[in-house]
């Protein structure tokens, strides 16, 4: 439907927010042809149909509740780069961004690393700083209140 918006996401994340890798969790493998066709694909690690590596996921996923295939992407996604990574960051999907809420949105690359510089430097590393929450806005609709997000989203019944 957007052709474009897998690389536009790749690019806006790599080239404004300062994304150096991608940890790309996908349920169904739709995925993947986009991420071939990027110019930032080997900056992107992918794993395509991810449930498919535990059989009760799997079933959950097939029985419409692929929201459970998500902690365990994020433990991955964690544990795998753990001392290897400044920052991690999770996204629900391809339709988050990391943006800057006021002001020139050329600068937010300068206020993400400014902030988590800050917060490095204002606590101890010991024991080490485990997360940071970042503040979430909805776009797109009423709030269905049987899920806290905009009715008709990704996720909605």
């Amino acid at each position: 439907r957007y052709p474009g918006a897998v690389e536009e996401w790749l690019r806006y994340h790599h080239e404004v927010a300062g994304v150096q890798e991608f940890w790309l969790y996908d349920i169904d493998g739709s995925l993947a042809p986009f991420l071939q066709a990027s110019a930032l694909a080997q900056a992107v690690r992918y794993f395509g149909r991810w449930p498919d590596a535990f059989p009760v996921l799997r079933e959950m996923t097939d029985r419409g509740w692929p929201e459970t295939t998500e902690a365990l992407a994020f433990d991955h996604c964690l544990y795998h780069n753990l001392g290897a990574a400044d920052w991690i960051a999770y996204l629900h999907g391809l339709d988050a961004y990391y943006y800057r809420s006021r002001g020139d949105v050329r600068n937010v690359r300068m206020d993400l690393a400014a902030s988590l510089a800050s917060l490095r430097d204002r606590y101890p590393r010991d024991p080490p700083l485990c997360a940071v929450s970042i503040r979430r806005c909805d776009f797109g609709g009423d709030l269905d209140p049987r899920h806290g997000r905009a009715a008709g989203g990704p996720g909605s019944s």
